[in-house]
């Protein structure tokens, strides 16, 4: 079914999709390491493999502009500032 794979590299992935011993992420770079070594998988879009990384990312660097602004004074309008403006 896969001319360019040999048969070790398919033992390879199958036994590793069943290891139990792997958890969540460990399965995903097992999965992707097999596309990517899968020469077919090259014209198609992965973009979505990496989507939680991706969105793991950006919650880190909102959380670090958060961080950054709330150091420093008058950056961040807070619940107080405008009950003291009315």
């Amino acid at each position: 079914a896969f001319p360019n794979l040999t048969k070790p590299q398919i033992v390879s992935f199958v036994n590793g999709l069943f290891d139990v011993t792997m958890d969540l992420n460990a399965f995903k770079q097992h999965l992707r390491d097999f596309l990517i070594a899968n020469k077919e998988f090259e014209s198609e879009d992965n973009t979505e493999l990496f989507i939680e990384e991706a969105e793991a990312n950006l919650a880190r660097a909102q959380q670090a502009e958060w961080e950054y602004m709330a150091s420093v004074p008058g950056l961040l309008r807070g619940a107080g500032d405008i009950e003291n403006e009315a």
